[in-house]
């Protein structure tokens, strides 16, 4: 949609104050960018888990957010991010809030970085431990294989379950060896 956002910007008389620069791959150019931002907006509902976002704290960067959205999980209002609903109106407001000065966004920055942001060490290290838990559990037979019931009456499904729950177990045995 980059055309029509281009178009939209220059009818608003903005497009002095945009720059329209695509895709950019160099983590060094996007950590500058969010250095040098005050707040990174990001109103989607449509994005899963907003890796932005997380981009954005590791930078000690607030985001806006759409209240409810995937991208808003795990976000405090006004303690590491500042949620809205889904309108131009609360968008605005947020924007103009007086509290909102470029210190108070700066603190709820380093918040976020402090709380939301998972470094990639921490990140393995926690789906390693969770993958422990998952073995152990599975072990000591907390988890259990369901029995096919109706597929069993559908032969070629139940052998594809079976194909299945044969691969799991093999995975899940790899897995283990891995930690």
């Amino acid at each position: 949609d980059r055309a029509e956002v281009e178009a939209y910007a220059a009818e608003l008389g903005l497009t002095e104050r945009c720059r329209f620069v695509g895709a950019e791959r160099n983590r060094e150019t996007i950590r500058a960018w969010y250095t040098r931002a005050d707040l990174l907006l990001f109103p989607s509902t449509f994005d899963t888990n907003g890796l932005v976002v997380r981009e954005a704290a590791a930078c000690s960067l607030a985001s806006v957010l759409i209240r409810g959205s995937c991208a808003a999980e795990g976000i405090t209002d006004g303690e590491t991010g500042l949620l809205i609903d889904e309108n131009a109106e609360s968008m605005a407001k947020v924007l103009c809030a007086p509290e909102n000065t470029k210190k108070r966004l700066a603190e709820i920055g380093k918040c976020a970085e402090n709380k939301i942001y998972l470094s990639w060490d921490d990140s393995v290290a926690k789906a390693r431990d969770r993958y422990r838990d998952v073995i152990e559990r599975w072990r000591s037979g907390a988890i259990q294989r369901s029995s096919a019931g109706i597929y069993e009456l559908t032969g070629d499904i139940y052998s594809a379950y079976n194909r299945t729950r044969n691969a799991l177990d093999k995975v899940m045995g790899t897995i283990e060896r891995y930690l």
